[in-house]
């Protein structure tokens, strides 16, 4: 390649780098003249003289520069603490007698600074800009030809904050007339730089061996950022991931720097093994090796931060609770979750179903700061089960209010069980923390009145009902505007709208653009402290045509059953009468008939009608049937279908599908839950403790438990109770026979079903 053309190439490399915007990391310009500058070097001991003496308008020599770097280091000290290691150099020209001896001879083994080809270092000689730029570059640890080069030293300086004018990121040329005065401004603002490595600013080494306190470094413009770092926040993502916020952006931390512990338990430690960015601006996410407790008190202290300013900050403290999910879900008896409803009312949810033996005012203790404010008894503490699920209650405090955004915590004795009779978390007891709503208590209202047939209206209220006051007719007084009373057939609780609306279906016909009014005798919400009493309430009917119940969908299960789909809850009692069915077979226009037996539980599936053929009776391969729902069959509200229902659908499933366990997990302290794979009958032979067993292994000896009791929970729900389970065996669960809902019998003599019982999650 030419010369022409080397040159060419360089140039055009050059306008590349010189046309780049420059980032600065330091862009802050100081306010302080150039003798102020010197005066501070000079306290930091880094610039020799006082007063007029600094020369300012005179030329640095190489040793002076060598100097210089040494004691902007913070290694003057050590410098000349080993003068036998570092006066004897390379150099022909610096003799070990020199006071700048030492001072070369470190700067040259930290390859800070270079001789000359023959070997000379030239101490006397006058040291260039941006020979002296170099070095400062290579004190904040950039590394000399692997960050920068000789051609962009500038530029580089620039960047790295040790020159303010922007004129530098466009040059490439040197100054061999550099004046002290220029030398004390460069080494200034080298002290207000981030070193490469470390990510302090060159002052913190100042700060740490005391020659100057973090306050002076803030009055001498040394330290723009006067905002201490702080934690703002901690929240758990999962068990083993906390995010922590801070006030200002930081450099990424080192697990080595953090500690965390339990705050009443400082030997308790939990160790971070991964720190990653966080989804927020100023946030970090710490992976622990081990969980968190829910709902335990954490410490974390942060040993080491530092701030995208360069800014080492004092280790620091906070606080914080032990992750916990919004909805704890777990096949053993727990707390799921908690919900503030006002200021003296909130819910309290569990993993398991629950009956009144949750309702137990003694059981439970509300805690502010440590401190009890309300100890659970008759006279303190309102419970009630919600009507919309089957594991919440409400607990209505009587005589304190919670104080809105403050945090609570609620502790649920051991000795409160679930409906499976499981006691809360075996019988150690739970706690949830609380966060009071600033909302207060609202009075219990009636919200609208909808008319939804000509014979049912819907009231809406504003709070869950209690059920079983709302369900009662005698609630309830109709009239029309002149008076004339109208009976009230049946009242039911919705439960699509979260039991917050009841459906009145009344003995007689309502007339358009007709005024009547509803008088509510006495109801109350599910807390029983709120209720509506002998207040009236006036609406107009406008004709709403009753819509009957249709069937979204229908397919077979096996050759005995049949699942129907429909879009609205049917009165328990008509689902269940076989003769509101009718089974046709299309293919061969002939009659199946009337089911054997019908499943339809509105807490399981509202909307779900599982029909049993009778036995001897089946559905035969890829085939066309027909479900028809009679016009008998009533609504939720007790309106009648008044016209059949038909759907068609294929069956193609010949085989007629046995009943077996389907899920065995403990769930608790020598309890097993059971699961069916359909459902069974309430039949004396399906809950002797006899017809269950469970087998395991123990010393190569195979040995069998029968369970001391059986609970039946439901048609597919089974709960078992063993005299003791030892949850590090493995076991297997199997049953003599089991009858199905239908009356068919499952025989497991052979041993044909046996199911492996697993730890609940």
């Amino acid at each position: 390649m030419n010369v022409f053309k080397r040159v060419s190439l360089l140039f055009l490399a050059l306008s590349i780098i010189l046309s780049v915007p420059v980032d600065k990391l330091n862009a802050q310009s100081s306010t302080l003249s150039q003798q102020e500058q010197a005066k501070i070097l000079n306290e930091l001991s880094i610039l020799r003289g006082s007063g007029d003496s600094y020369h300012l308008d005179k030329k640095l020599t190489r040793a002076e520069a060598a100097a210089f770097i040494v004691r902007l280091l913070g290694k003057d000290d050590l410098v000349n603490s080993q003068k036998d290691k570092y006066s004897y150099t390379s150099y022909t020209d610096v003799s070990p007698d020199e006071w700048y001896a030492p001072y070369v001879g470190y700067c040259d083994t930290n390859s800070i600074i270079n001789g000359f080809s023959d070997k000379t270092f030239r101490p006397a000689d006058y040291i260039s800009e941006k020979a002296f730029l170099k070095m400062l570059l290579t004190s904040l640890n950039y590394g000399y030809n692997v960050d920068f080069t000789w051609n962009n030293v500038n530029y580089y300086s620039l960047k790295a904050g040790i020159v303010q004018d922007e004129a530098y990121g466009k040059t490439t040329a040197d100054n061999l007339n550099y004046s002290r005065g220029a030398v004390v401004e460069a080494l200034y603002s080298t002290l207000r730089s981030i070193n490469k490595t470390t990510n302090l600013r060159m002052i913190q080494s100042f700060i740490d061996n005391n020659t100057v306190s973090k306050e002076q470094a803030v009055s001498y413009e040394l330290i723009e950022d006067t905002i201490a770092t702080a934690v703002t926040s901690i929240n758990g993502t999962t068990e083993t991931m906390i995010e922590v916020e801070f006030n200002e952006p930081v450099i990424k931390l080192n697990p080595g720097d953090i500690k965390i512990y339990e705050k009443n338990s400082v030997s308790s430690i939990i160790n971070p093994i991964e720190v990653t960015k966080g989804d927020k601006t100023n946030a970090y996410k710490i992976k622990l090796e081990t969980p968190q407790k829910m709902d335990e008190d954490y410490t974390i202290e942060l040993t080491y931060v530092i701030d995208t300013y360069g800014n080492k900050n004092e280790p620091i403290k906070y606080d914080f609770t032990g992750f916990r999910p919004e909805v704890l879900i777990s096949d053993y008896f727990m707390i799921s979750k908690i919900e503030s409803v006002g200021t003296n009312l909130f819910y309290v949810y569990f993993t398991q179903p629950i009956n009144d033996n949750v309702l137990v005012p003694s059981y439970y203790t509300l805690k502010k700061q440590d401190q009890t404010v309300v100890t659970g008894s008759a006279t303190s503490l309102q419970l009630s089960k919600l009507p919309n699920v089957n594991n919440g209650i409400s607990v209505y405090l009587k005589n304190y209010n919670l104080t809105a955004e403050d945090i609570y915590k609620l502790l649920v004795d051991g000795k409160t069980t679930s409906l499976y009779g499981v006691q809360l978390r075996d019988g150690v007891g739970d706690s949830i923390k609380l966060k009071a709503v600033a909302t207060a208590s609202q009075p219990f209202e009636l919200s609208s009145i909808i008319p939804l047939s000509s014979n049912t209206i819907q009231l809406n209220f504003n709070k869950i009902v209690n059920a079983t006051i709302a369900e009662q007719v005698f609630s309830y007084y109709l009239t029309t505007a002149t008076g004339t009373p109208i009976q009230v057939t049946k009242a039911t609780v919705d439960q699509t709208t979260g039991s917050r609306s009841v459906t009145l279906t009344i003995g007689s016909t309502m007339v358009q653009s007709q005024k009547y009014n509803l008088m509510i005798n006495n109801i109350n919400d599910a807390s029983r402290q709120y209720s509506i009493t002998e207040k009236s309430f006036d609406y107009t009917y406008s004709s709403v045509a009753a819509s009957k119940v249709k069937i979204t969908g229908a397919y077979s299960i096996d050759a005995n059953t049949l699942v129907v789909n429909i879009d609205k809850p049917l009165d328990e009692v008509s689902a269940k009468l076989i003769g509101n069915y009718v089974i046709r077979n299309i293919t061969d226009s002939s009659y199946l008939g009337q089911p054997a037996t019908v499943f339809y539980d509105k807490n399981v599936n509202a909307y779900s009608i599982k029909l049993y053929l009778q036995q001897g009776i089946s559905f035969t391969g890829s085939k066309r049937y027909e479900i028809a729902l009679a016009s008998a069959l009533k609504d939720a509200t007790g309106n009648v279908q008044g016209a059949e229902e038909r759907y068609e659908f294929y069956h193609n499933n010949t085989a007629v599908e046995e009943t077996y366990v389907k899920e065995a997990i403990i769930i608790g302290a020598n309890t097993v839950k059971i699961t069916f794979n359909k459902e069974i009958a309430f039949d004396i032979k399906n809950v002797l403790a006899t017809n269950y067993s469970i087998s395991y292994l123990e010393d190569g000896t195979s040995n069998k438990k029968t369970p001391i009791g059986v609970t039946y929970i439901n048609p597919t729900t089974v709960i078992l109770k063993f005299d003791s389970l030892d949850t590090k065996k493995l076991y297997s669960l199997t049953f003599n026979q089991l009858i199905s809902y239908n009356n068919i019998i499952t025989n497991n003599s052979i041993g044909k079903y046996s199911t492996p019982v697993v730890l609940g999650k």
